[in-house]
């Protein structure tokens, strides 16, 4: 049975970091024995996790101390479980005014049996349970180690959650010793109500229209639910520039229904919009307020009207210009 952490990459830098790292220290309060294991990548594991030495430094009594070195052995027992070893203890004693704690691994655990509890047959079509029984062949025969037991949930709950039960959750995962260092698993799953789509509800919606919004949901009340279209609705919503964020709470509306309460948190205008409005918004802008100065000046310098009509008319004709360049790029600023 190879040994999970020797496979991976990341474990020569934390074997480089633990030859250097787990020298001894003078006077140091505690200390890890793991001569008596055979498996190095248990060794490491156990090394890098083990913290009792700093913790020691900040306790001031013995009920204290006492205390730091349970919760540092549970700890360090439920790592080694979390590695397959089931049966695995610890020992504390004290040698030489230090904590000296050894693990005792015991067996390695490899996967036997795996029983879904809660799971009703007949409620699935038999493409759904060939996926179930293939997904639990693949665990067959693996140690039975946390990070095969919670791929194995992940990918049982994915393929029952996938059509018609969107609210599937775990109840418990427990595990059986057999003497042959074999491990029977039973997962318990609370598949929840059969569901189609129900009624999608925005909130947080300012500027936003909600019938604009809705264009991005790809199903319909009634429908039958399926994660490839709640997954479009995630990405659909992803995509739109007018929306930074957005968190969506699923629901049981008691009518068969799924329902959504869609939080959405708008983007920030777009000031980019009125900055690029180009040259001739500029000209004409400042054409027309030096039109209108030029006329209130002449005006008050006591300027006949007949003679001021042209440069009322220029100004006019500015202030339309700016107008017709401006005013759609400030609707889309303001949409």
């Amino acid at each position: 049975m190879s040994d999970p952490f020797v496979k991976s990459k990341a474990l020569m830098v934390a074997v480089t970091f633990w030859a250097v790292s787990s020298l001894p220290a003078a006077g140091a309060s505690a200390r890890l024995e793991t001569e008596g294991l055979t498996a190095p990548g248990v060794a490491t594991a156990l090394h890098l996790a083990f913290q009792l030495p700093t913790v020691l430094e900040g306790v001031a009594s013995p009920a204290e101390e006492d205390e730091a070195v349970r919760l540092e052995m549970a700890r360090l027992r439920r790592l080694m479980v979390n590695l397959g070893y089931l049966d695995a203890d610890i020992n504390a004693a004290h040698e030489d005014g230090q904590v000296v704690l050894k693990p005792l691994p015991g067996r390695l655990y490899s996967v036997g049996s795996i029983e879904l509890k809660g799971v009703r047959r007949s409620d699935f079509g038999p493409e759904i349970v060939s996926d179930l029984a293939e997904t639990v062949r693949d665990f067959v025969g693996r140690a039975a180690t946390a990070e095969a037991s919670e791929t194995l949930i992940r990918r049982i709950i994915e393929r029952i959650g996938r059509q018609d039960f969107p609210l599937v959750r775990q109840r418990e995962l427990t595990w059986t010793r057999g003497a042959d260092g074999v491990a029977a698993a039973v997962l318990d799953l609370d598949t929840g109500p059969r569901l189609h789509f129900g009624e999608v509800v925005f909130r947080g919606l300012r500027r936003l229209n909600d019938a604009d919004i809705r264009r991005a949901v790809p199903f319909r009340p009634g429908d039958r639910y399926e994660r490839a279209l709640f997954e479009k609705l995630r990405l659909n919503l992803s995509a739109l520039k007018t929306v930074s964020d957005f968190s969506i709470d699923l629901k049981d509306d008691g009518d068969g229904g799924l329902g959504m309460d869609v939080r959405v948190h708008e983007a920030p205008p777009d000031l980019s919009v009125l900055a690029n409005t180009g040259w001739p918004a500029l000209v004409s802008g400042l054409a027309a307020l030096a039109a209108l100065a030029a006329t209130q000046l002449a005006g008050q310098a006591g300027v006949s009207r007949k003679r001021l009509r042209p440069l009322v008319w220029v100004a006019g004709a500015c202030v339309l210009t700016f107008a017709v360049t401006v005013v759609p790029r400030l609707v889309d600023f303001l949409s």
